[in-house]
């Protein structure tokens, strides 16, 4: 084993923990932008109900479209879409790192495999 192996071993590793920690961040990413989507429906019928008590006179589709113009459920949008932007980031990162990974495997793969063609050359 030479110097290089040690270094490729050593990037291995690395990458290893890196794959492993932004998996896991991407992971918590993507539950969180599932989570807010599936809030979605349920956090614009509280806010149509909260406005419904404050004023019922008002119909239906007033009340609806007081709650999607409302601060509040803008303000859950714009999570909802940061969450989803930051899992597909993770999801980005995560996959150039396994790119990484599997071609620093290569070049080690590469190195083994003219080692024992050199080797093989010579017992010729």
């Amino acid at each position: 084993m030479n110097i290089n192996d040690v270094i490729l071993d050593s990037q291995l590793v690395k990458l290893a923990e890196e794959i492993k920690e932004i998996s896991r961040r991407a992971a918590q990413a993507k539950n969180r932008a599932y989570f807010l989507k599936k809030q979605e429906q349920p956090f614009l019928s509280s806010l149509r109900n909260q406005l419904k008590l404050k004023d019922a006179n008002k119909t239906e589709e007033a009340i609806k479209r007081e709650a999607q113009g409302s601060e509040a459920y803008n303000n859950h949008i714009v999570g909802m879409c940061a969450a989803q932007a930051e899992a597909d980031r993770l999801e980005a990162e995560l996959n150039a790192v396994k790119t990484k990974w599997e071609s620093v495997r290569t070049v080690m793969a590469n190195e083994r495999e003219e080692i024992k063609q050199k080797l093989y050359d010579r017992g010729s």
